[in-house]
């Protein structure tokens, strides 16, 4: 009986403790010459105090947010950009920050070289990765291109590889990119497990390609989506096997 007294005790206790909380005064920059101040604070997690809202302060969201500054220069063509930041204690619940950007150059993309590429024309491929400004976006040339491999996927190329390069002079970006597209390959059998008391009819007719068709990643997602939408599983995962 003493002991539950002691632990009620160190409960209630506990209980009473108080936790100061820091939140955001204020938020400064300091070198950014060609991008707007209001530009940058609204794509920040933390917001300087205002009248009507107020942040928390979090050493993990700053460092967040430092990275989507960074990500955000360099999707308008500023490659070497430099970003630092530093922060006071206004009082014991308040903070001022400050982010020091160092923008480096502003490079437009000058020109684009493709290798490798049988099975699609460059015209294709230049088409498809078209920036929307004249400034080298490393990000959208990225997604871009895993959307090129997308392509590759659709006609039976399993072991498509993707790279790029860039080489900077002056203010312009000359762009590589490096394919090595890899055999074509063909559905030979469709091998199914983990039905359990599942009757195996009831996944077949779900499938839309057979042996014999040729691999095309769009068949496998949508035979995934129809598997999962049946309802008559918890996960499905379609993957294929190559045989060495």
């Amino acid at each position: 009986m003493k002991r539950l007294k002691y632990v009620l005790l160190l409960v209630f206790l506990t209980s009473g403790l108080s936790i100061n909380k820091t939140y955001v005064l204020d938020i400064s920059f300091s070198g950014n010459n060609h991008i707007e101040t209001n530009e940058l604070e609204k794509i920040l997690r933390l917001k300087k105090k205002s009248f009507l809202s107020t942040t928390e302060f979090k050493s993990n969201k700053l460092n967040l947010d430092l990275i989507t500054l960074q990500s955000f220069y360099k999707s308008k063509g500023y490659l070497d950009i430099k970003i630092d930041y530093s922060y006071d204690y206004i009082d014991e619940n308040n903070v001022s920050i400050e982010f020091l950007i160092d923008e480096g150059i502003g490079y437009e993309l000058r020109n684009i070289s493709i290798m490798g590429n049988k099975s699609f024309e460059d015209s294709y491929i230049l088409e498809l990765i078209v920036l929307d400004s004249d400034y080298y976006n490393p990000l959208h040339v990225r997604n871009k291109l895993l959307e090129l491999k997308n392509e590759y996927l659709k006609i039976g190329k399993i072991n498509i590889s993707i790279n790029e390069e860039i080489d900077k002079e002056d203010t312009f970006v000359d762009l590589q990119i490096y394919i090595s597209e890899g055999n074509k390959f063909y559905i030979e059998n469709i091998l199914i497990s983990g039905l359990e008391n599942i009757n195996e009819r009831l996944v077949d007719r779900e499938i839309i390609f057979e042996p014999g068709n040729m691999y095309n990643i769009d068949e496998i997602n949508k035979t995934k989506s129809y598997l999962f939408e049946s309802q008559l599983f918890s996960s499905v995962e379609v993957f294929p096997y190559i045989e060495s």
